[in-house]
């Protein structure tokens, strides 16, 4: 399960991916992410990828997401990326694919607790 979404006004580009991603899911999010970043239209963003419900990446599929990363890091109005997560394993796997971005950081947390 992926989803991305640009969002101008807050100028936001948002990644969610979740569960266990086969590569052709990864490459379809991957084309998905190159249009939003081309609708950023060269203005200034920041990256929110969250991570929280995403099982470990085996390589293939980790160095393609890392790809994603150094390219949305690389666009002159990239302004940071912020990567979430709740697994210690894929919190480890994005610090060592870090996009090189002066203001990547990933943060362990898990996802708020909705009452009921």
């Amino acid at each position: 399960m992926w989803r991305i979404d640009y969002s101008p006004d807050d100028s936001l580009l948002g990644i969610e991916i979740g569960g266990e991603l086969t590569l052709k899911a990864l490459r379809e999010l991957a084309e998905a992410h190159a249009r939003a970043l081309e609708a950023t239209g060269g203005a200034a963003f920041r990256v929110r990828l969250d991570l929280r419900d995403l099982f470990p990446l085996d390589e293939d599929e980790l160095m393609l997401l890392a790809d994603m990363k150094r390219v949305a890091a690389a666009m002159e109005g990239c302004r940071g990326i912020r990567i979430l997560a709740t697994s210690p394993t894929v919190a480890l796997q994005q610090r060592h694919t870090a996009s090189g971005h002066a203001d990547e950081n990933v943060v362990v947390e898990a996802r708020p607790q909705v009452a009921s």
